[in-house]
């Protein structure tokens, strides 16, 4: 697979396709396509998911979106929450914003009880299992692996060379998608100080020259999602 595209194109155009199923899945949660065939409806919504496996498995993810709708910007909304909204800038929500297993675990202090942080563990591993697991299993493992090899230790072995190929076409360009996503869906999102269930008070318009190469592969999400606000079932 080596000779036709560097990785970092190739990383950067299946990341650009990506984009387009994260808003198929999207629309698919709101019923708007095969609604009377339910064979096509949830095979669609399995081969988007297994497109983009950085993401919950996208049933789950129903319910928390329809409920974002509901309760958009409050301390009810999970969904943007998940995706750092709400979180002061720094270098934490910026490692939180483009690695959705991080966004976990250094939230996971602030729930006041063990058994709480128990639930919520739980909860993140039953919603990204099993294709979310696998994908930042990987994707921490290659970081590892090209970690020890600049500390002067490297692993040559044919399985690091399938490794790399996996994150090459499937793993890292999910990454930076979900990176670019999180990064202008969550400044686009009010959060706090809203009232529930007001629609104009939920979104603003983002489309500053800086954002292009984010809007890039997230579909242009900043200058059009906060239609959708409005018209739910208008397709993206």
């Amino acid at each position: 697979m080596q000779g036709a595209l560097p990785a970092w194109a190739t990383i950067l155009l299946v990341a650009f396709f990506a984009s387009f199923t994260q808003e198929l899945e999207h629309d698919l949660i709101h019923w708007m396509y095969f609604r009377q065939k339910p064979w096509a409806h949830h095979l669609v919504m399995a081969l988007v998911w297994l497109a983009r496996p950085s993401t919950i498995n996208p049933w789950i993810r129903r319910e928390i979106h329809f409920n974002h709708h509901q309760h958009s910007g409050t301390e009810r909304d999970i969904e943007e929450r998940a995706i750092t909204n709400g979180e002061r800038w720094g270098p934490r929500r910026f490692l939180m914003t483009g690695d959705n297993m991080l966004s976990v675990l250094l939230r996971l202090h602030r729930e006041p009880t063990r058994q709480l942080r128990v639930r919520m563990l739980t909860r993140t591993m039953a919603a990204y299992f099993p294709l979310g697991l696998l994908h930042w299993a990987l994707w921490y493992v290659f970081l590892a692996v090209h970690g020890i090899a600049l500390a002067g230790h490297p692993v040559g072995d044919s399985w690091t060379t399938a490794l790399d190929t996996l994150v090459v076409v499937w793993i890292a360009p999910n990454v930076w998608r979900t990176f670019c996503l999180h990064f202008v869906c969550s400044n686009m999102h009010y959060y706090g100080d809203i009232e529930d269930g007001n629609v104009l008070q939920q979104c603003q318009v983002l489309t500053p020259v800086w954002l292009w190469p984010f809007q890039l592969f997230c579909c242009n999400f900043g200058s059009t999602h906060a239609i959708h606000h409005f018209v739910v079932k208008e397709p993206f």
